[in-house]
């Protein structure tokens, strides 16, 4: 059995000579990272999880951000600040509320109970160095996230499929530098990381493959919680941003429905008039970094004041509340 320096060894040489042969290939003008032929992608996925350097690993990590909406004005926008709207005429629309952008570490986020990246149209590759620290609430391999846009530094490249691109106007093609490809979105990942001269990792659902990885980038965390006096350890499942999107998904589905003269349940019809009470949605809020009630009356309300031309959504729309007190009545 091989010991573990040379394993990796042999990963080092596997990578060094994939990344001579990206180089090379990538001269064609119409180059694309080719991610289609089973043989291929077995060498490339043979060039994972190579150790990062437990000194200088700030300089290895890469921001990996998959979306289906094209970064504007250089940033990558949270879906609150984009407007993003969900849900239907049954469920009732809401806006989304999630001001928070989150990353993986040097590989795309694999499928899990949040949902499934493997389709999204573009991955966004950047530099961890390039990120503003001072936006960033949690750091870990699976799930890192920052609150606020995030904004795309001249290093930050752009991961698409090659009939995707094909759709982008010639003015968002002059925007960023792209990578296409074809075939696995994973592979071609990892292609990309390797032809920027950077580690691609393997990962299952909560964490990455590599152990040793997975520690270096909590040591990591741990010199920077103390470099910048605050915690990166802030899982967002559990989180006062969690809670809030999801409270204010919930008051606007009920809004939504009293709006356009649907009875929300009974469950609903208790749900309103607590969303109404702002202290009360403080005090069920329990979290120790950001469970202050100034933080969370600034969330709750952040937004809803400027959308006026979308009246149902008002936090204080006095018809749907003064019809939702006579139901619970």
């Amino acid at each position: 059995m091989e010991g573990y320096e040379e394993v990796q060894v042999n990963i080092q040489r596997k990578y060094d000579a994939c990344r001579k042969q990206l180089l090379e290939l990538s001269k064609n003008q119409d180059f694309v990272l080719d991610a289609s032929d089973k043989k291929w992608n077995q060498e490339i996925e043979e060039c994972c999880d190579l150790n990062f350097s437990k000194e200088n690993i700030q300089e290895e990590l890469m921001i990996v951000h998959a979306t289906d909406y094209f970064p504007e004005n250089g940033e990558i926008k949270t879906s609150k600040n984009a407007n993003v709207i969900y849900g239907d005429e049954e469920v009732g629309k809401y806006f989304s509320h999630r001001n928070t952008i989150h990353f993986s570490l040097n590989h795309r986020v694999t499928q899990n109970d949040g949902g499934n990246w493997s389709d999204m149209k573009y991955m966004i590759l950047m530099p961890f160095q390039d990120l503003n620290i001072q936006n960033l609430v949690s750091l870990e391999a699976v799930d890192s996230y920052v609150e606020g846009n995030i904004a795309l530094s001249d290093n930050a490249v752009i991961l698409v499929n090659e009939e995707n691109y094909e759709e982008l106007s010639e003015e968002q093609k002059k925007q960023y530098r792209f990578f296409k490809f074809k075939g696995d979105s994973k592979i071609a990942l990892q292609e990309a990381l390797i032809l920027l001269g950077k580690k691609p990792q393997r990962a299952h659902v909560h964490n990455l493959l590599s152990e040793e990885n997975a520690k270096a980038i909590l040591e990591y965390r741990e010199r920077l919680s103390k470099e910048y006096g605050k915690s990166l350890d802030n899982y967002h499942f559990g989180s006062a941003y969690k809670a809030m999107e999801d409270k204010t998904r919930d008051r606007d589905r009920i809004l939504y429905k009293l709006r356009n003269g649907n009875i929300p349940d009974t469950r609903e019809q208790e749900q309103v008039i607590s969303f109404a009470e702002v202290e009360k949605i403080i005090g069920e809020i329990e979290d120790s970094t950001y469970g202050h009630a100034e933080f969370l009356r600034k969330y709750i309300f952040s937004g809803i004041e400027k959308r006026e031309d979308r009246q149902y959504y008002l936090l204080e729309d006095n018809k749907a509340l003064a019809r939702a007190k006579n139901m619970r009545k």
